[in-house]
């Protein structure tokens, strides 16, 4: 009775240490994973969403991603005329004079028949599309 105690804990024994192993083994390749999608742009996350997945839901696909559910869903607000008007405007100047700071380029859409254009609304447009090097103060 004893010995089939014995041989039945030496077995459990064994089977633990093989389940802690493979636990280890998939933690290790997860943290690895998780380390490389933190470097890819939200497109690409939302793009390894599947789904039709029955074993993993949205929400924890996008908690595994480390992107918001919401996301999934927001459709973008398309860009109206005038503004994809003054877009072109600003990347037709830039593409012509590169060396051209944003207020440069916000002089050249003055000077352009864009009706009612707004100094604030440029000047974002500007910093954030065509990415322009503003000097900074040296320190």
């Amino acid at each position: 009775m004893s010995s089939e105690y014995k041989k039945e804990i030496d077995e459990l024994q064994k089977e633990k240490d093989q389940l802690a192993k493979t636990l280890g083994k998939v933690t290790v390749e997860r943290n690895w994973a998780v380390k490389k999608l933190k470097s890819l742009d939200l497109l690409s996350k939302k793009s390894l969403i599947d789904t039709q997945a029955q074993e993993l839901s949205l929400s924890k696909q996008s908690n595994i991603l480390g992107i918001s559910r919401t996301s999934l869903y927001y459709k973008p607000k398309p860009m109206s005329a005038y503004n994809l008007q003054i877009l072109n405007a600003m990347d037709e100047i830039y593409t012509d004079n590169p060396e051209y700071g944003y207020r440069y380029i916000i002089k050249g859409l003055l000077t352009m028949a864009l009706p009612s254009v707004k100094i604030e609304f440029l000047n974002i447009c500007v910093c954030l599309v065509l990415k322009l090097c503003v000097k900074s103060p040296k320190t």
